[in-house]
């Protein structure tokens, strides 16, 4: 309350403190939808559009990025690659397809899934190393989260 903000943005991790911080100042609520991901980025940034009163440069900005998926998306599927995404994180590893946070990569972008049968949960689908070589013949997506002052990549 002391910085006295002008507006406070916040996202999913942040939104049950949206009440509390909407006493302090506007709160804007941007958030991702899994399966959903350019619909809420684009409406994220129209919300920050109107904000900062960049309507009309949000709106050029918009078309440039879906002119860039639609040009993503015709090389993905002409490829004839697949794609897997997974993320290392604290000495496993997860892999993620449709419908989950990152989504993204064959919804919108148009790479095909590596394996039809990957779980959308949250967390993703807990994959093994092995897994891992058996699908090194395609393209993978590597994501690699380490925590805060825990980081060990040496392993």
């Amino acid at each position: 309350n002391e910085i006295k903000p002008d507006v406070i943005f916040i996202s999913a991790r942040q939104s049950k403190a949206y009440e509390e911080l909407n006493k302090i100042a506007p709160t804007i609520h941007l958030n991702t939808e899994n399966g959903k991901y350019m619909e809420s980025v684009k409406s994220n940034l129209e919300k920050l559009g109107k904000v900062f009163d960049k309507e009309d440069f949000i709106r050029d900005e918009i078309k440039k990025l879906d002119d860039s998926v639609k040009d993503i998306n015709k090389k993905a599927s002409e490829g004839g690659k697949k794609a897997l995404v997974i993320l290392a994180n604290d000495g496993a590893l997860s892999a993620y397809g449709k419908g989950s946070r990152f989504g993204i990569i064959h919804e919108e972008l148009g790479f095909p899934l590596s394996d039809e049968h990957i779980d959308t949960a949250v967390h993703g689908q807990k994959i093994s190393f092995e897994y891992v070589v058996e699908k090194i013949r395609i393209i993978f997506l590597l994501w690699i989260e380490v925590l805060l002052f825990k980081a060990d990549i040496s392993q």
